[in-house]
């Protein structure tokens, strides 16, 4: 078990074991600053890992195995060599919302629209 930031998974994303899963605290908005614990198949004795670990007196609940959360960092950079975090934390939400990547043409054209009707 290894705990680190959300930013610091992101930019360690190549070097993070595909057998983990990244978990993050339960009830914190997230964010690059959120404290993410890692954890690899040899850390649960059962055949499905975890919903919820304890880390002290902390309850993390399961956000994502590290192959998709490497693929959406991937994808994300691919669409946008200039990302910028916000950008980043956007396509990381989009998915564990929708299960999807997110385009980000589509995405900004929507939030566009948005304004436009809230001024």
């Amino acid at each position: 078990m290894e705990q680190v930031n959300l930013r610091e998974a992101v930019f360690r994303d190549e070097e993070l074991p595909l057998s983990g899963i990244l978990y993050v605290p339960e009830g914190v908005d997230l964010s690059f600053e959120a404290l993410c614990v890692l954890i690899t198949f040899e850390d649960w004795t059962d055949d499905d890992p975890p919903e919820f670990i304890d880390v002290d007196g902390v309850k993390f609940k399961e956000f994502l195995p590290v192959d998709p959360f490497q693929q959406v960092v991937w994808n994300a950079r691919e669409q946008r060599p200039d990302l910028s975090d916000e950008m980043l934390l956007d396509a990381i939400k989009y998915y564990c919302e929708f299960d999807a990547f997110i385009d980000f043409e589509e995405w900004e054209a929507g939030r566009s629209q948005l304004a436009q009707t809230t001024n």
